[in-house]
């Protein structure tokens, strides 16, 4: 796993408590490690009855910093994308296109959906004017508003690469 606050690949090493009331266990297990690398705390929840595993501190993505040569108003997009993702992906998806279509406009391409955005730049023809960030992913595809499971992963990927 990576750290999330640090970003380093560590190997986990977890300490475990079983978590109930009144001697009566919930199903719930709360696990706790320091970062080998940071020194700092990861805390995660797992469901036994589904084998769910949430971190729940620090709250964040394990996704390292945005370039420093990204605008402002798409890092933060980003950023927030990265944070909400697990909790929304409908969320994620909504801050991914935004992110998106800011870079597409700035591009240029001035098409009010994203949709027609994304076909405009698939079927540029001027080299100079290409976004390379979209000619490295051949698999995009754009379906209108659905979210399909791992789509808001792959638009925050595709965001900033």
């Amino acid at each position: 796993m990576k750290c999330p606050h640090c970003t380093v690949a560590v190997h986990s090493a977890w300490s475990s408590t079983a978590l109930g009331l009144g001697g009566k266990h919930s199903g719930w297990v709360g696990h706790v490690m320091a970062c080998p690398n940071c020194k700092k705390h990861i805390v995660l929840l797992e469901n036994l009855a589904t084998n769910e595993r949430r971190v729940v501190y620090p709250q964040g993505s394990n996704r390292g910093p945005v370039p420093p040569d990204v605008p402002k108003e798409i890092a933060a997009d980003y950023n927030e994308a990265a944070l909400v993702i697990a909790h929304s992906a409908k969320a994620s998806a909504a801050l991914s296109r935004r992110c998106l279509q800011t870079i597409f406009r700035e591009a240029g391409y001035l098409q009010k959906d994203l949709a027609k955005q994304i076909d405009a730049v698939l079927a540029e023809t001027d080299t100079t004017k290409a976004l390379p960030c979209v000619y490295r992913k051949p698999n995009l595809v754009h379906n209108g508003d659905e979210v399909r499971p791992g789509s808001s992963a792959n638009l925050l990927n595709l965001s900033l690469s």
